[in-house]
């Protein structure tokens, strides 16, 4: 291989750890955010320090702004460093972190890479708590899965269920820091059911798939 391809990929592949890493580290912060996808309309993104439910701008607002594609809603304009929480248009999904929760408004995290954040108004997108918005998911998967076995009680010195590994598991009910789950064993088995950590203080310990 040549030198210079070679260090040009290895430069990529540091990026997308960097990358990766950045992402991993964002505060948990209190949910998330479902901008209203509706063709013709706006979702401003302001910048500016909250007093009061009084927002001091700083920079006029950025802004997203919502179309009629061929087969589905679409992006018609945005800012080039916004990376949602997810996104997947043709399912109508779009997601933001809220990492502060006012009566008015809600800052939201729009670049998971960098940390970047803004405000939207409250009234113009749907906030989901996290509870609520992990017993939607379609499943849950642990980033250690090591440190974090299924337990028969949510407490950490409770005797373990299993190890799930890196199985998809079905989430059951939330209480605190724990949520219940199930993991499926082979075809005609019962599920085992237990509890694991999906949180530690501000750092997150699952990914969730939101499809099947």
């Amino acid at each position: 291989m040549p030198a210079t391809v070679y260090r040009v990929l290895l430069v990529f592949f540091f990026s997308i750890i960097v990358i990766l890493s950045s992402a991993q580290h964002q505060p948990i912060g209190e949910g998330v955010v479902k901008p209203r996808i509706v063709a013709g309309t706006t979702l401003y993104l302001y910048s500016g320090v909250l007093v009061d439910e009084l927002l001091r701008q700083t920079l006029p607002p950025d802004s997203l702004v919502f179309k009629q594609g061929q087969y589905n809603i679409d992006i018609a304009a945005a800012s080039s460093w916004f990376v949602p929480e997810a996104m997947k248009l043709d399912y109508d999904i779009l997601q933001l972190r809220a990492t502060t929760i006012a009566r008015t408004w809600i800052e939201v995290i729009v670049n998971t890479q960098t940390g970047k954040k803004a405000w939207v108004k409250r009234d113009a997108v749907e906030y989901v708590g996290w509870p609520d918005f992990l017993l939607s998911v379609y499943s849950v998967e642990l980033i250690a899965p090591a440190n974090n076995p299924l337990r028969i009680k949510p407490l950490d010195h409770a005797a373990q269920v299993v190890n799930p590994g890196r199985n998809s598991l079905t989430v059951h009910a939330i209480s605190a820091d724990w949520m219940k789950v199930s993991i499926e064993g082979s075809p005609g088995s019962i599920p085992k059911l237990g509890w694991i950590r999906w949180k530690k203080g501000d750092q997150m310990l699952i990914t969730w798939s939101l499809l099947s």
